[in-house]
């Protein structure tokens, strides 16, 4: 349980009220069911990586069993048919579980091809969504947020650390709209560069020092991320295939470790 603040509107709006059980949606939840989800999972023998807590692995001489656990999503991948249906069996009589192969799992695409043995990753629906709803944003004098503009802080973009010192983020006046949507596209930039735009990265860190204090120039540069991405979505879709082909590489014996 946890202690949270009642709902607006009520005499007695000053007080505190203990919530017994978790609430979908409360901020605590997904917490409390990562707690729930592990615990069940570590006694059929999955450990969560040290590296990645909401991976958890189980190997055997039959093969190896990873599950990925996204707030109240998930998704488990085997190279052994029968690893995959035990799990299945044993999680499915401590939960209700709805199954079925994955065609999008945290915002990525999932395409099998059963006769070649392959799946593809990507985020292009991300990525054409995002761009779709921040393009209209672009200032018209900025050649930058054209789709596939150059990205900020390189030779052919903006120097970066000269707009986030912190003399020039005290300068800023943002109004509450620009920082709610700073923070948005912010987000936005972060969900790609942690999964299929590692280019992203390096900017995205810069980007998130004016979180509370963006000004307009900076909320421009955010935009650039999206573009970049918006007209690189392939280069995109290798590197998270790269990414998962090192999650199974760097997976040690012991999924203890």
């Amino acid at each position: 349980g946890y202690w949270c603040k009642m709902p607006p509107g009520r005499d007695d709006s000053d007080k505190l009220a203990y919530v017994s059980s978790s609430i979908y949606g409360a901020p605590p939840s997904g917490r409390e069911w990562y707690e729930k989800c592990t615990d069940v999972c570590k006694t059929g023998g999955y450990f969560p990586l040290k590296c990645e807590p909401s991976l958890l692995v189980k190997k055997d001489k039959r093969g190896i069993c990873i599950i990925g656990i996204n707030t109240d999503d998930g998704i488990v991948i085997s190279t052994s048919q029968p690893m995959l249906d035990e799990f299945r069996d044993y999680y499915g009589s401590n939960f209700k579980v709805r199954w079925g192969d994955t065609d999008r799992y945290g915002g990525v695409n999932v395409t099998r091809d059963r006769e070649h043995h392959t799946i593809t990753l990507d985020q292009h629906d991300f990525i054409a969504t995002a761009w779709a709803r921040w393009q209209p944003r672009v200032h018209p004098d900025r050649p930058g947020g054209a789709r596939g503009g150059a990205l900020p802080g390189t030779p052919s973009g903006p120097l970066l650390d000269d707009w986030l010192t912190p003399e020039a983020l005290a300068a800023n006046e943002p109004s509450p709209k620009l920082i709610s949507e700073y923070q948005s596209c912010l987000g936005e930039v972060g969900w790609l560069a942690n999964r299929t735009c590692p280019a992203l990265l390096a900017t995205y860190s810069k980007l998130g020092r004016a979180a509370h204090r963006p000004s307009e120039l900076l909320l421009q540069e955010c935009i650039s991320c999206i573009a970049h991405a918006a007209g690189d979505a392939d280069a995109g879709a290798r590197a998270l295939a790269a990414l998962a082909a090192r999650c199974l590489l760097y997976t040690s014996p012991s999924p203890r470790d």
